[in-house]
């Protein structure tokens, strides 16, 4: 009995991850021109996504002693495999309906809009996440989430036309995250006299 409640911890986990794309959706289908709605409100929901890990992985110890370990990794592998879910369907209306799948004007707005190959990089290191995530390569190669954060959080302020208090509080604690991972894991030894 409490492995079935396990489970179904995990599928209504599922559930709530992608209550927000039905809702976008149902949203879309009362609307003329659809495309700048669906880039921004799927690529919304996966740096809210990117955020949560970073705030759980902060909280990691205390929020561990009151669910199961591995409660905690499902939630952190669905949390993940959902901010990489969102940013491939934030960029397939940009792709399909903006360019019209035509490879030669992609390339083009690329090194002409610098936000949107800094989104290429992050949705690149986002993909070899989501490959590592179900083999044990993925503890050597999770520390890229880090990267990938802070540049989708580069991605996301860069891409708005007014930058809103909003994103610049979601830039300035990716940035923060990243400087303490990186002092946390590359602490200067004190060396002691003999």
């Amino acid at each position: 009995m409490r492995k079935f409640g396990f489970y179904l911890i995990r599928v209504i986990l599922v559930i709530i991850l992608f209550i927000p794309l039905i809702y976008i959706l149902y949203q879309a289908a009362g609307m003329a021109v659809i495309d700048k709605y669906l880039i921004h409100s799927l690529g919304d929901i996966s740096i809210y996504l990117c955020l949560f890990l970073m705030i759980i992985s902060l909280i990691a110890k205390p929020l561990i002693s009151l669910i199961t370990l591995s409660l905690f990794k499902f939630i952190n592998k669905i949390a993940g495999i959902g901010a990489f879910v969102y940013a491939v369907l934030h960029i397939l209306p940009y792709i399909i309906l903006q360019q019209h799948l035509l490879f030669g004007n992609i390339v083009a707005e690329l090194w002409d809009r610098g936000y949107l190959l800094i989104g290429l990089i992050a949705l690149i290191i986002f993909l070899i996440l989501f490959i590592f995530s179900f083999t044990k390569v993925f503890i050597k190669v999770s520390p890229l989430f880090q990267m990938a954060f802070v540049l989708g959080s580069m991605h996301f302020v860069l891409s708005l036309k007014q930058v809103t208090f909003e994103a610049k509080i979601i830039l300035i604690i990716s940035i923060v995250y990243m400087a303490y991972k990186y002092l946390k894991t590359n602490k200067p030894k004190l060396q002691t006299k003999a």
